[in-house]
């Protein structure tokens, strides 16, 4: 096999990096790049015994490769701007193995004479691998568990997520209709994957801007090959449209099709179902939190518009925008749109020579298809090229593509074949053997730099799996002190190591390295406020209030929809005593109806702890809580409230003993302390419930019938028990069998006699 080949093949095999137990793919994957590209730089410098700087030259002499070059230059000079250095050289150290990459792709593909043919089988190799990798499991899931789970990770192939994997099928589905047209390989296989790729796009991802995706791509195609065959090859209309039907439209429709019989048979989402979403933009949370980001973007964009924030800095940069609304460490990570992202981070310099590089070659493969001198094949090839871009530009709209090292190698493999195919004019440039000496000693750099990266994205995939069980137990400190903290200072989740190692410390009661670590944290993203809240939080643990409630305020002001901000910031109020601010603080609080029952816990709990029941009138005024609907922290606050703890104790006690003599079947007796507990605490509902069971069995129905229209009527009890209890008393009382049958309608709709008939032959027996 010729070298040529060889490295089109590793670099287009880069889908195939495994994880090697980093916490974001793109990690090895760059670092495998580097690899691939110091093996290009030595076989050109010594195997083939070449001048590199001459042989790389003419590849540096294309105005594409030189907008990529300035694009590089362009975001090294934007770090001046950037809050996290080590998080920027990262992604400027992707971008200049991307660059050396592009450089050497279309070195390759120039020495490649049939490089048609080498197209067509990588393609096609690539294609077959990625169909297979999503069917696999689709057929596993549907033999072992009896359906499919749509849109599940299990289908994202060696791409790491659906999304990805969608788009990287669609923009080689272009090519696979060029094949068609062409007569390249065989009919039935391309048509085949056509309609799986259609099938999968729709039925097994479901991805909405990807099946828009499908059908805009497939407008297009129609389009260009109605256009060009009427031009060079004088076919009609109606035999381009029977071409048409042939190679695209048919396998189009069965994909859809099968998609719409797959739904049914399985009770999934059909493409039409999906994009009905569309129709409702203030509803759909997904497309109206996507607006918001847009918005973001572009605010950035607009505070610095030359230089932007910096290379690599939305990560971080989104979170200042986005932290009212978050309720949790999930951040924006990305735009959502990188011609915005690419605006913010590096200004309008940047996204224009990134993206200008594209729209020149698609202006030129444009231009290709209009000139008469160009052949009907080129010129086919060249409209498929361009519906292929429009493909990766959808996605940019959408997704961050930018972002995947799979993605942008499939961008600037497209690239440099369409150089390849347009053979422009060279430029006269001067800097070729500065940009080729630049390679030569980065390169090695570079695969330093990206191997201490993969370690530290190894560490980070313990830290982070450890962080979202909140488990700081293990690993050691011992071993978490020789994880590599320094070199990128944040996590794949925007996340501050020294912030997480900082948790570690505080678990293993060593408060006062912790406070240092969190301090780190916030130098490494000012944004989170997670180091603030747990800053705060250790300060309460050292006994330092005034330092405490700082900086739990500051984090609970910054982000107060998050939890445990709000947690930690009532906490530093207790110590205070300060019963008022922390009242003001919950009422304030501007979280989901169906929030979290934690709010009222924790602020049930602290009020009981600093106040005494004749303060309840206060802390429960203006309140709506729904006690019984709670947990048992929640009801211990309340009842703490309401009667005070060691009355709530005393209840609970008369409680227990109950429950022995019920169980010693001294029903009496029972009946004696559960009522006692409840003339204690006669908010704990279940006492009147459990005195009333007991009279029952004790033979006294009048007593139970009274404590439980108490419970019911007065207390406004939901416990389907209860009203089971009444309900049976009822039936046996003259004339009250319709309001027993209510009793025990609800009791049976509430799951309570599930497995019985006793509602149906009480009431529903003819009289």
């Amino acid at each position: 096999m010729k070298a040529q080949y060889l490295f089109l093949i590793l670099y287009m095999g880069l889908g195939f990096v495994p994880y090697i137990g980093a916490a974001d793919k793109v990690v090895p994957q760059v670092l495998y790049l580097n690899l691939v590209n110091l093996s290009a730089i030595i076989y050109v410098a010594f195997i083939l015994k070449k001048n590199i700087f001459s042989e790389l030259s003419e590849s540096l002499k294309n105005i594409e490769s030189v907008f990529y070059f300035l694009f590089f230059i362009w975001s090294s000079i934007t770090l001046i701007n950037s809050i996290n250095l080590s998080e920027s050289v990262s992604i400027l150290g992707d971008v200049f193995t991307y660059m050396v990459s592009f450089i050497f792709l279309i070195y390759f593909i120039s020495k490649i004479s049939n490089i048609k043919s080498v197209f067509f089988y990588i393609i096609m190799s690539l294609l077959i691998v990625e169909v297979v990798s999503v069917l696999f499991p689709y057929l596993y899931e549907i033999i072992n568990i009896g359906s499919p789970n749509q849109r599940g990770q299990i289908y994202r192939g060696y791409t790491g997520n659906i999304n990805v994997l969608a788009y990287i099928l669609l923009i080689k589905m272009p090519f696979l209709v060029y094949f068609q047209i062409t007569k390249q390989g065989n009919y039935r296989i391309n048509f085949f994957l056509i309609l799986l790729i259609v099938f999968i796009i729709s039925a097994i991802f479901a991805t909405r801007s990807a099946i828009i995706s499908l059908f805009l791509i497939s407008i297009l195609i129609s389009l260009f090959v109605i256009y060009i065959m009427k031009k060079e090859k004088k076919v009609s209309l109606t035999s381009s449209f029977k071409i048409l039907y042939k190679v695209l439209i048919l396998p189009v429709l069965l994909g859809l099709i099968i998609n719409n019989i797959e739904s049914r048979i399985f009770d999934t989402t059909s493409f039409q179902s999906r994009l009905s979403t569309l129709n409702n933009i203030a509803e759909d949370t997904s497309l109206s939190q996507r607006l918001r980001y847009y918005g973001h973007a572009l605010k950035s964009f607009r505070e610095k518009p030359i230089l932007g924030k910096g290379i690599g800095s939305w990560e971080y940069e989104s979170i200042k925008y986005e932290k009212q609304e978050m309720q949790n460490y999930i951040v924006p990570y990305h735009a959502h749109n990188d011609f915005l992202e690419l605006l913010a981070e590096t200004g309008l310099v940047g996204a224009i020579l990134f993206f200008g590089l594209i729209v020149l070659v698609c202006f030129n493969l444009l231009k290709k298809i209009l000139d008469k001198e160009s052949d009907y094949e080129s010129k086919l090839f060249s409209a498929f090229l361009i519906i292929s871009f429009i493909v990766y530009l959808i996605d940019s709209s959408f997704n961050f593509p930018f972002a995947r090292a799979i993605q942008q190698m499939h961008l600037l493999f497209l690239l440099a074949i369409s150089i390849h195919v347009l053979n422009l004019k060279k430029i006269n440039f001067q800097y070729t053997n500065l940009i080729v000496l630049l390679i030569i000693v980065l390169t090695p750099i570079s695969i330093y730099s990206s191997s201490r990266l993969l370690v530290s994205s190894q560490h980070q995939a313990i830290l982070l799996r450890q962080f979202n069980k909140s488990d700081y137990s293990t690993p050691s400190l011992d071993v978490i002190d020789k994880f590599e903290m320094n070199y990128k200072s944040l996590s794949a989740t925007a996340l501050p190591m020294p912030t997480i190692k900082g948790l570690f410390y505080a678990n293993n009661g060593k408060y006062r390295e912790a406070v240092s670590l969190f301090k780190k944290g916030i130098e490494a993203n000012p944004y989170l406020f997670i180091h603030e809240s747990f800053l705060g939080y250790t300060y309460n643990v050292l006994d330092m209030p005034d330092s405490a409630l700082y900086y739990t305020k500051k984090a609970f002001d910054n982000m107060p929809k998050n939890s445990i901000h709000y947690a930690n910031y009532i906490n530093s109020l207790v110590q205070i005593k300060d019963s008022v601010t922390i009242k003001n603080v919950y009422q304030s609080l501007d979280v989901p109806i169906d929030k979290d029952p934690l709010y009222d816990q924790i602020y049930l709990v602290a009020m009981a702890e600093i106040t005494d029941p004749e303060s309840t009138d206060f802390t429960l005024s203006d309140i709506d809580i729904d006690i019984q609907s709670g947990n048992d922290r929640l009801k211990r606050g309340y009842y703490t409230l309401k009667v005070g703890e060691s009355q709530m104790y005393k209840a609970d006690e008369f409680y227990q003993y109950g429950m022995i003599r019920f169980e010693e079947e001294n029903y009496k007796s029972a009946a004696e302390f559960f009522i006692e507990a409840d003339s204690i605490n006669p908010y704990e509902l279940i006492y009147k419930e459990n005195a009333a069971n007991s009279l029952i069995r004790y033979g006294d129905d009048i007593g139970a019938l009274k404590l439980l229209n108490d419970l019911i009527d007065n207390f406004n009890s939901k416990s389907a028990k209860a009203h089971y209890l009444r309900g049976l008393i009822l039936i046996e009382q003259e004339g009250r069998q319709n309001q027993a049958c209510l009793d025990l309608k609800f009791a049976k709709d509430n799951g309570f006699l599930d497995g019985t008939r006793v509602y149906e032959i009480l009431c529903l027996r003819k009289n």
